[in-house]
């Protein structure tokens, strides 16, 4: 059996071929509630024209179907018109809650620590995150963990808001690093604009405990409820932004409450030995079919 990944990469679409020419069985897992964003228009609209073009024969000839999220195989149904009689299921991406788990106390109380972990683009809402911290209050600091093209973009709005003392971007690191900042955080972060099936990063957020905000996106929906294990909020504009980590910096005890729900939602419907038995089951009906 093979198993392709994500529908607009051109291997995944020579691998499809490759299968249908061979009869060999092939179960394809989707992550993206939507078509691909870019800065660029012109790589937007590549990727559209190549999304509408080959995707179909991507979902059409695989024997399964996995969908990473509900959000995604509603895209993929009624966008992409992918079979919905073919053998599919959802299996959420699974998360270890044993090692996203608070092991310490927060060590300074009078710092309020912001945390957002994905790439440095525009479609992830981040450039407004950035520019939100010009209204926040100044014991506010914002760590970054990721890369991406607009690296130099958030640099030099940190020193154009003049809070570059408040903003640290740490680049990419390694998980442990991540767990680290994680333990000094209070709030999480997630304006994104992207469509994307369900952020592994998010999941990672939830499962530690840590509050959060973030904007009503395909993917998160299956994690998220607004006021009872996070806030929603209607946009990503800096405003609103500021708004809402002032709401919830001033009601500790919803924004404890928050993140205590999510770590039970990821315990409960989010872990890897749930993931991982129902993707055996799914792949080993796929394999005795005829």
């Amino acid at each position: 059996m093979v198993i392709t990944q994500a529908r607009y990469y051109f291997l995944t679409l020579f691998i499809a071929c490759f299968c249908k020419l061979l009869g060999i069985k092939r179960v394809h897992i989707e992550h993206n509630a939507g078509y691909m964003k870019s800065s660029n228009s012109l790589v937007e609209f590549g990727a559209r024209m190549y999304d509408n073009l080959f995707s179909k024969f991507v979902l059409d000839s695989a024997e399964g179907l996995i969908y990473v999220s509900e959000s995604v195989r509603r895209f993929c149904t009624e966008t992409l018109h992918a079979p919905q009689k073919k053998k599919n299921a959802i299996i959420h991406a699974g998360v270890d809650h044993v090692f996203w788990n608070r092991r310490r106390v927060k060590t300074e109380s009078k710092k309020i620590n912001l945390l957002y972990v994905g790439r440095i683009v525009r479609p992830k809402g981040i450039l407004n995150l950035v520019k939100s911290m010009k209204i926040m209050p100044e014991n506010v600091h914002l760590n970054i963990v990721g890369e991406g093209e607009e690296m130099e973009i958030l640099k030099k709005i940190s020193f154009k808001i003049g809070k570059e003392d408040n903003i640290h971007i740490a680049g990419v690191m390694p998980r442990e690093g991540i767990l680290q900042i994680m333990h000094d955080s209070d709030l999480y972060i997630n304006p994104s604009e992207y469509s994307e099936g369900l952020q592994i990063s998010l999941l990672e957020a939830a499962s530690f405990g840590l509050p959060i905000i973030s904007t009503s996106i395909p993917g998160a929906e299956d994690l998220l409820e607004n006021n009872v294990n996070s806030i929603i909020i209607p946009d990503n504009s800096p405003a609103t932004i500021a708004k809402t980590v002032n709401y919830l910096l001033s009601n500790r005890q919803l924004a404890v409450s928050l993140g205590k729900r999510s770590r039970e939602k990821v315990i409960n419907h989010f872990s890897w030995e749930q993931s991982i038995k129902k993707f055996n089951e799914f792949i080993t009906s796929i394999l005795v079919l005829p």
